[in-house]
């Protein structure tokens, strides 16, 4: 679609937000049923950016797609690229852990599952968000294996691994975590009154 408003020295402002609003690409036909637009002159300041948005947002788009190829992969590689050369692994793991830990399951869903990328670097999972409906609901079993990409990425032994690692080097910490709790609690305990 950049192609195409590039061509036509037009940007439809409201086939745009539809675009990053509901993630699609809409045909000629969708188009032109699009009457009640703002067109600008995609040479003017504000048609660069708005092109430029919608350039990063295809590149975005690809390398989401291609992530995903890799994760999915037979042997978790596409075309000889693993998926560890597109996602900055251990971002994931500590994200993981955190909603694991907190037994966060708000971001099973796609909405509450939050990444960032900048410029010539790897995907990086984060920051961490949605803390309220699901988190600490007690549940007997792993709360954020079947969380986006997660259900694949454990069946990578290389992952397990190195999630493994990472809990053995960080278990002291996070047991410490409920007395942190209980000494905080103490210092405030004449502010709560209060409160």
């Amino acid at each position: 679609i950049v192609a195409e408003l590039k061509k036509e020295n037009k940007i439809d402002l409201k086939l745009l937000s539809l675009i990053l609003k509901n993630k699609e690409i809409f045909n000629k036909s969708s188009i032109e049923k699009q009457r009640s637009t703002i067109l600008i002159d995609s040479n003017e300041s504000i048609g660069k950016v708005v092109l430029s948005l919608l350039e990063q947002f295809n590149y975005i788009q690809n390398y989401i797609n291609q992530v995903e190829r890799a994760i999915y992969a037979d042997n978790f590689s596409i075309d000889g690229h693993s998926y560890t050369e597109y996602i900055d692994v251990n971002s994931f793991i500590d994200w993981w852990l955190v909603h694991e830990l907190a037994h966060n399951g708000e971001p099973g869903w796609p909405k509450s599952s939050y990444m960032h990328k900048d410029k010539n670097d790897k995907l990086v999972a984060g920051p961490v968000w949605d803390f309220d409906y699901w988190t600490f609901v007690p549940e007997e079993r792993f709360c954020m294996k079947h969380g986006i990409w997660y259900s694949r990425l454990f069946e990578d032994p290389y992952f397990v691994t190195l999630v493994k690692q990472k809990w053995n080097s960080s278990k002291q910490v996070f047991e410490s975590i409920v007395s942190e709790i209980d000494n905080t609690a103490l210092k405030i305990k004449n502010s709560e009154k209060i409160n």
